[in-house]
């Protein structure tokens, strides 16, 4: 069974980022994102404004937009009502595998890109983090931005078999109308038996910020901004994070860095 929602590439080395929640003038939840990147200020000759975006009928619509500081930092507010048109309904593995409150909610999620000076897109960003377990285990974490038309709640667990591996998922989504900072989490102890957990409750350890440019390939196995991992499970926790992240861009449901790759090229 392979479940896929929305999933970035993963494994970053630590630093600061500020994600914040509020209800704006319309009761509507928003999201604040205060950046700080990575190596940001070498990238300031190459990118120069932030962008969050969305995609409906296979075209983008931008919901907030910033400048990239020269410090490598910058800030974004997520509050717009993305169009009627643009809203999905949630995955049908939710309903199937899991207990959703209101199977009648619709989303969309958010990606942040970076564009040039003459207005070309360059690449993405990603807020993500890594960090050791007691007893050798090891975790990865990013998150991602998500807009729902109503409250609503998923939650439960799931284990199935991928492989030789074990997936134990679980669900703790409490997601209010609105702008929703939710994080993915993938865990293991052994290297065979993993915990995916997808979750609105911040987990432990720190995380930053970091650029990938559209130049990079999908199947780089070798992010420059990813740490050398020590010890067998951080290399399993690390090898199927890089399958999940292929099997997203791959994903046609989702918005994936081809899509945006191709749009960038002219075509569809």
């Amino acid at each position: 069974m392979k479940k896929l929602f929305y999933l970035p590439l993963v494994l970053g080395a630590m630093a600061v980022a500020f994600t914040s929640c509020s209800d704006d003038d319309n009761g509507l939840n928003t999201v604040q994102i205060n950046a700080i990147v990575q190596d940001g200020a070498a990238l300031a000759s190459i990118v120069s404004e932030v962008q969050a975006e969305i995609w409906g009928e296979d075209a983008p619509h931008t919901i907030a937009s910033t400048a990239f500081n020269s410090n490598g930092t910058f800030s974004l507010r997520l509050s717009e009502t993305p169009p009627a048109s643009t809203l999905t309904e949630l995955p049908s593995w939710w309903t199937e595998y899991f207990t959703v409150s209101d199977t009648a909610a619709k989303s969309i999620e958010a990606e942040i890109i970076g564009f040039d000076s003459d207005g070309e897109f360059v690449g993405w960003f990603w807020n993500e983090g890594g960090q050791e377990l007691p007893g050798g285990g090891f975790s990865a974490a990013w998150e991602w931005y998500v807009y729902l038309d109503r409250n609503v709640s998923v939650t439960g667990t799931d284990t199935y078999m991928e492989g030789s591996d074990t997936i134990t998922e679980i669900m703790n989504l409490h997601l209010r109308t609105g702008w929703n900072t939710v994080w993915w989490v993938i865990s293991s102890t052994t290297g065979t038996h993993f915990t995916e957990t997808t979750t609105t409750t911040r987990p432990a350890g720190s995380m930053t910020w970091v650029f990938e440019s559209n130049d990079e390939s999908p199947d780089d196995t070798s992010p420059s901004h990813v740490a050398p991992m020590r010890g067998s499970i951080q290399e399993s926790v690390q090898k199927r994070v890089r399958e999940m992240r292929r099997d997203a861009r791959s994903a046609e449901t989702t918005p994936t860095q081809e899509r945006r790759r191709a749009q960038n090229r002219g075509e569809r």
